[in-house]
């Protein structure tokens, strides 16, 4: 794959490596954003009282908590990951590059 940087009229050529990390990069988000991210809301949305609970005297239950939390760590690890992906497979940051 060629392509050209819109600011500059030098052409990367990107290797097979590096568009497999493009291609990790995109599944790492998508799974960060797409997945985990409405998940941990669903959960802290709809999993704060549940039916099984005797709600008046029991407010919170805290294993929503837990994995609202965890899971939103697990989305912030994964789109930090996918960045340092990019920018390595990029050959360094230069904001003049992203998304072509």
């Amino acid at each position: 794959l060629a392509w050209r940087s819109s600011r500059t009229s030098r052409s990367r050529v990107l290797t097979l490596a590096a568009t497999g990390l493009f291609a990790l990069h995109g599944a790492l988000v998508l799974v960060a954003w797409v997945v985990l991210g409405p998940v941990c809301v669903l959960v802290a949305r709809y999993l704060k009282v549940t039916p099984s609970q005797d709600f008046p005297r029991i407010k919170d239950k805290p294993f929503w908590w837990r994995w609202h939390w965890h899971g939103q760590f697990v989305a912030v690890a994964l789109s930090t990951a996918g960045f340092a992906i990019t920018v390595a497979a990029m050959g360094g940051f230069a904001p003049t590059t992203w998304h072509g």
